[in-house]
Protein backbone atom coordinates (compact mmCIF):
# COMPACT_ATOMS: atom_id res chain seq x y z
CA UNK A 1 0.00 0.00 0.00
CA UNK A 2 1.28 3.31 -1.03
CA UNK A 3 0.51 6.92 0.26
CA UNK A 4 0.58 10.07 -1.79
CA UNK A 5 0.44 12.67 0.87
CA UNK A 6 0.51 15.59 -1.28
CA UNK A 7 -2.53 14.33 -3.55
CA UNK A 8 -4.27 12.86 -0.76
CA UNK A 9 -4.41 9.02 -2.71
CA UNK A 10 -3.67 5.94 -1.83
CA UNK A 11 -2.55 2.80 -3.55
CA UNK A 12 -3.06 -0.41 -3.41
CA UNK A 13 -0.83 -2.40 -5.58
CA UNK A 14 -0.48 -6.18 -6.19
CA UNK A 15 2.16 -8.10 -7.90
CA UNK A 16 2.03 -11.86 -8.81
CA UNK A 17 4.43 -14.45 -10.15
CA UNK A 18 2.97 -17.78 -10.83
CA UNK A 19 5.09 -20.70 -12.59
CA UNK A 20 3.65 -21.99 -16.23
CA UNK A 21 3.37 -25.65 -16.67
CA UNK A 22 5.87 -25.46 -19.53
CA UNK A 23 8.23 -23.20 -18.26
CA UNK A 24 8.86 -19.55 -17.45
CA UNK A 25 6.67 -17.29 -15.42
CA UNK A 26 3.02 -15.99 -15.72
CA UNK A 27 3.42 -12.12 -14.49
CA UNK A 28 0.03 -10.17 -12.87
CA UNK A 29 -0.21 -6.86 -11.28
CA UNK A 30 -3.00 -4.49 -10.52
CA UNK A 31 -3.06 -1.00 -9.24
CA UNK A 32 -6.24 0.38 -7.08
CA UNK A 33 -6.60 4.08 -6.71
CA UNK A 34 -8.50 5.48 -3.57
CA UNK A 35 -8.82 8.87 -3.73
CA UNK A 36 -9.07 9.93 -0.01
CA UNK A 37 -9.57 14.27 -0.97
CA UNK A 38 -13.28 13.64 -1.78
CA UNK A 39 -14.06 17.43 -1.86
CA UNK A 40 -11.16 19.12 -2.85
CA UNK A 41 -11.22 22.92 -2.56
CA UNK A 42 -7.89 23.64 -3.42
CA UNK A 43 -7.10 25.91 -0.64
CA UNK A 44 -10.44 28.00 -1.20
CA UNK A 45 -14.06 27.38 -1.02
CA UNK A 46 -14.79 26.73 -4.43
CA UNK A 47 -15.22 23.03 -5.21
CA UNK A 48 -13.35 22.11 -8.90
CA UNK A 49 -15.87 21.11 -11.55
CA UNK A 50 -15.68 17.23 -10.83
CA UNK A 51 -16.39 17.77 -7.43
CA UNK A 52 -19.20 20.11 -8.18
CA UNK A 53 -20.94 17.66 -10.89
CA UNK A 54 -20.58 14.45 -7.93
CA UNK A 55 -21.69 17.10 -4.87
CA UNK A 56 -24.76 17.60 -6.74
CA UNK A 57 -25.52 14.22 -7.95
CA UNK A 58 -25.10 13.41 -4.26
CA UNK A 59 -27.51 16.03 -3.33
CA UNK A 60 -30.16 15.02 -5.66
CA UNK A 61 -29.91 11.65 -4.89
CA UNK A 62 -30.93 12.23 -1.03
CA UNK A 63 -33.55 14.78 -2.00
CA UNK A 64 -35.72 12.40 -4.46
CA UNK A 65 -34.73 9.70 -1.61
CA UNK A 66 -36.74 11.58 0.61
CA UNK A 67 -39.39 12.23 -1.44
CA UNK A 68 -40.04 8.88 -2.09
CA UNK A 69 -39.80 7.98 1.58
CA UNK A 70 -42.24 11.18 2.19
CA UNK A 71 -44.83 9.55 -0.83
CA UNK A 72 -44.43 6.31 1.00
CA UNK A 73 -45.29 7.77 4.59
CA UNK A 74 -48.08 9.79 2.67
CA UNK A 75 -49.52 5.95 1.27
CA UNK A 76 -49.13 4.38 4.51
CA UNK A 77 -51.94 7.36 6.22
CA UNK A 78 -53.94 7.29 3.10
CA UNK A 79 -54.25 3.26 2.97
CA UNK A 80 -54.91 3.16 6.88
CA UNK A 81 -57.61 5.87 6.57
CA UNK A 82 -59.39 4.57 3.57
CA UNK A 83 -59.16 0.38 4.60
CA UNK A 84 -59.47 1.60 8.41
CA UNK A 85 -56.72 -0.70 9.38
CA UNK A 86 -53.76 1.11 10.24
CA UNK A 87 -51.45 -2.10 8.88
CA UNK A 88 -53.25 -2.24 5.58
CA UNK A 89 -50.36 -0.39 4.28
CA UNK A 90 -47.67 -3.40 4.93
CA UNK A 91 -50.41 -6.17 3.59
CA UNK A 92 -49.21 -5.25 0.18
CA UNK A 93 -46.16 -7.27 -1.10
CA UNK A 94 -45.54 -3.92 -3.51
CA UNK A 95 -45.15 -1.54 -0.54
CA UNK A 96 -42.96 -4.07 1.44
CA UNK A 97 -40.33 -4.36 -1.89
CA UNK A 98 -40.49 -0.50 -1.71
CA UNK A 99 -39.97 0.45 1.81
CA UNK A 100 -36.68 -2.35 1.98
CA UNK A 101 -35.37 -1.04 -1.33
CA UNK A 102 -35.32 2.83 0.20
CA UNK A 103 -33.93 1.22 3.21
CA UNK A 104 -31.41 -0.17 1.59
CA UNK A 105 -30.33 3.42 -0.13
CA UNK A 106 -30.21 4.84 3.35
CA UNK A 107 -28.16 2.76 4.69
CA UNK A 108 -25.86 3.20 1.40
CA UNK A 109 -26.09 7.02 2.57
CA UNK A 110 -25.06 6.79 5.79
CA UNK A 111 -22.35 4.30 4.34
CA UNK A 112 -21.37 7.12 2.58
CA UNK A 113 -21.45 9.51 5.25
CA UNK A 114 -18.83 7.22 7.32
CA UNK A 115 -16.66 6.70 4.47
CA UNK A 116 -16.03 10.93 3.81
CA UNK A 117 -15.36 10.97 7.62
CA UNK A 118 -12.61 8.26 7.42
CA UNK A 119 -11.02 9.99 4.11
CA UNK A 120 -11.02 13.41 5.89
CA UNK A 121 -9.41 11.98 9.31
CA UNK A 122 -6.85 9.82 7.47
CA UNK A 123 -3.29 10.66 8.60
CA UNK A 124 -1.12 7.48 8.35
CA UNK A 125 2.31 7.08 9.66
CA UNK A 126 4.83 8.58 7.34
CA UNK A 127 7.20 5.93 8.67
CA UNK A 128 7.04 2.43 9.28
CA UNK A 129 9.67 0.40 11.55
CA UNK A 130 10.39 -2.28 9.40
CA UNK A 131 13.41 -3.70 10.58
CA UNK A 132 14.14 -4.42 14.27
CA UNK A 133 17.83 -4.64 13.14
CA UNK A 134 19.14 -1.76 10.46
CA UNK A 135 22.63 -3.93 9.98
CA UNK A 136 21.10 -7.44 9.32
CA UNK A 137 22.79 -8.69 6.06
CA UNK A 138 20.60 -11.07 3.60
CA UNK A 139 23.44 -12.81 2.40
CA UNK A 140 23.39 -16.56 2.74
CA UNK A 141 26.77 -17.27 3.91
CA UNK A 142 25.95 -15.26 6.86
CA UNK A 143 23.24 -17.81 8.33
CA UNK A 144 25.42 -20.72 10.38
CA UNK A 145 23.22 -23.33 9.50
CA UNK A 146 23.46 -22.64 5.77
CA UNK A 147 26.80 -22.21 5.87
CA UNK A 148 27.22 -25.48 7.31
CA UNK A 149 25.11 -27.19 4.78
CA UNK A 150 27.79 -25.80 2.12
CA UNK A 151 30.86 -26.99 3.41
CA UNK A 152 28.91 -30.33 4.12
CA UNK A 153 30.10 -32.19 0.70
CA UNK A 154 33.39 -30.08 1.05
CA UNK A 155 33.96 -31.84 4.41
CA UNK A 156 32.66 -35.37 3.06
CA UNK A 157 34.91 -35.30 0.25
CA UNK A 158 37.78 -34.39 2.12
CA UNK A 159 36.91 -37.11 4.59
CA UNK A 160 36.73 -40.09 2.01
CA UNK A 161 40.08 -38.38 0.01
CA UNK A 162 41.83 -38.91 3.61
CA UNK A 163 40.31 -42.52 3.75
CA UNK A 164 42.10 -42.81 0.11
CA UNK A 165 38.75 -43.88 -1.12
CA UNK A 166 38.71 -43.97 -4.64
CA UNK A 167 36.32 -41.91 -6.84
CA UNK A 168 34.19 -44.42 -8.68
CA UNK A 169 33.68 -46.40 -5.72
CA UNK A 170 32.42 -43.31 -3.82
CA UNK A 171 29.14 -45.01 -1.62
CA UNK A 172 27.69 -41.64 -2.38
CA UNK A 173 25.40 -41.27 -4.85
CA UNK A 174 25.47 -39.46 -8.11
CA UNK A 175 23.19 -36.79 -7.21
CA UNK A 176 24.96 -35.60 -4.10
CA UNK A 177 28.38 -35.04 -6.66
CA UNK A 178 25.89 -32.74 -8.67
CA UNK A 179 25.01 -31.22 -5.72
CA UNK A 180 28.76 -30.54 -4.57
CA UNK A 181 29.24 -29.13 -7.86
CA UNK A 182 26.43 -26.75 -7.99
CA UNK A 183 27.41 -26.07 -4.19
CA UNK A 184 31.18 -24.77 -4.91
CA UNK A 185 30.85 -23.91 -9.07
CA UNK A 186 27.70 -21.95 -8.66
CA UNK A 187 26.52 -21.05 -5.15
CA UNK A 188 29.79 -20.24 -3.28
CA UNK A 189 31.14 -17.72 -5.69
CA UNK A 190 27.82 -15.96 -5.89
CA UNK A 191 27.51 -15.64 -1.89
CA UNK A 192 31.32 -14.82 -1.40
CA UNK A 193 30.64 -11.80 -4.31
CA UNK A 194 27.63 -10.22 -2.65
Amino acid sequence: MLFNQPQGILALVGAELSPRGAGGYKFQYSIALLDTVLYDTGGTLTLDNTDKVRWGLEQAFFVMLLYFMLVEVYELFEMGVSAGDPLAYFKSAGNAVDLFAYGLQFIAVEMWFRYVRLCENLDPELHWSVYTDYFATARYVAAPLLLLLLLLPLLLRLLLLLLRVPAHSCPLPHYYSCYYYYCYYYLLPLLLTN
